[in-house]
């Protein structure tokens, strides 16, 4: 038996950039309470989704909406953190992959000053 988001296990992937806007609405359809949390980010206690520490679990039929503004960029996951013996073993961990802001590929002008001229031809 498995547990599963949306029908797939792992839960889908979740990739964005730093600073996007990131909204799951985790919506209980299992026969108990349960949780999702966002292992590594920097996140305000209310989407943090640590049960009976930052928030209670969301009951069976209940839905709980996280957003927030995709901090620190690195490969993270998302499990279950209610009752984790047993739900992360019937839920697999899911990814949520937030990479850096878009950059400029130019370089910066004081940079493209410093560079020397081409050579001379032959």
């Amino acid at each position: 038996m498995a547990w599963t988001d949306d029908g797939t296990g792992p839960g889908p992937q979740i990739r964005v950039r730093e600073g996007e806007r990131v909204r799951v609405i985790l919506k209980n359809g299992l026969p108990e309470s349960t949780s999702v949390h966002f292992h590594g980010l920097e996140l305000p206690n209310s989407q943090d989704g640590v049960p009976y520490i930052t928030q209670p679990p969301i009951q069976p039929g209940e839905s709980y909406p996280h957003e927030f503004p995709a901090p620190n960029p690195a490969s993270h996951i998302y499990p279950s953190h209610h009752n984790s013996t047993h739900h992360v073993s019937l839920r697999p961990l899911a990814p949520l992959i937030i990479a850096p802001r878009a950059t400029s590929r130019a370089p910066p002008p004081a940079a493209a000053a410093r560079q020397p001229p081409p050579a001379a031809p032959n």
